[in-house]
């Protein structure tokens, strides 16, 4: 499979968080995160707290069964931003998953549809630090096959794997109500991180048309 190429800074324009209450799994995420000193925070529209420097030898935490985030109800789950005009247009669906932290915000996970090398659409999923690489992910729609997928690379923002969408996929995709991301923690713990498929099917044929997304009712963009 080739490697879809990765454009976050088309993702994070105009960017739209939906918003996972800061428990369950979600504390121990944000702590993991924190630890490895990621500054992928600071691409969210709110600001997160300092993060602490990685220490030499931290202590594992109590193993515990796997767990899932929790999502909050969102306003608008799915968005699309786009770059350039005419023939370089450029265009990228996507939603944005943060933690509530209360004195702000942290990313969890981003999930984008974006053209790949040869431009054709893939589907990309933008982790956070300190998981386990060798165990890579898997995604799930609803109760459907879970499909794994391994971490191609990573960077001072986070991990990073893909997957070609083909027409297979996508349908699901569209038809679906939940994408289930599962990675592992450093300490091999199963997190799965539920993203709302709510929206999809209308943002990405947005996306294929090369239109962005309009402000909803009540919402202004930065």
């Amino acid at each position: 499979m080739r490697r879809a190429q990765l454009d976050l800074n088309a993702a994070h324009q105009e960017e739209r968080n939906v918003v996972i209450p800061a428990r369950i799994a979600v504390g121990w995420i944000l702590a993991m995160v924190a630890a490895t000193g990621s500054p992928a925070a600071a691409q969210d529209t709110a600001p997160a707290p300092t993060a602490a420097p990685a220490p030499t030898a931290a202590p594992a935490p109590t193993p515990a069964p796997a767990t899932t985030a929790q999502t909050a109800a969102p306003g608008r789950n799915w968005q699309v931003n786009c770059n350039g005009d005419g023939e370089a247009k450029r265009c990228t669906v996507l939603q944005n998953l943060v933690a509530d932290q209360g004195k702000g915000q942290q990313r969890l996970l981003t999930v984008m549809v974006q053209p790949g090398a040869d431009n054709k659409p893939a589907l990309l999923l933008a982790l956070p630090h300190g998981l386990f690489l060798p165990a890579g992910v898997q995604m799930q729609i609803d109760k459907g096959e879970a499909q794994k997928l391994v971490i191609q690379t990573a960077d001072q923002n986070g991990s990073y794997a893909g997957a070609a969408l083909d027409t297979a996929l996508l349908d699901r995709l569209k038809g679906g109500s939940t994408l289930g991301v599962t990675f592992q923690s450093a300490q091999q713990q199963d997190v799965t991180v539920p993203v709302t498929l709510v929206g999809f099917s209308s943002a990405y044929a947005d996306f294929a048309a090369g239109r962005a997304s309009t402000p909803a009712p009540g919402e202004t963009t930065p």
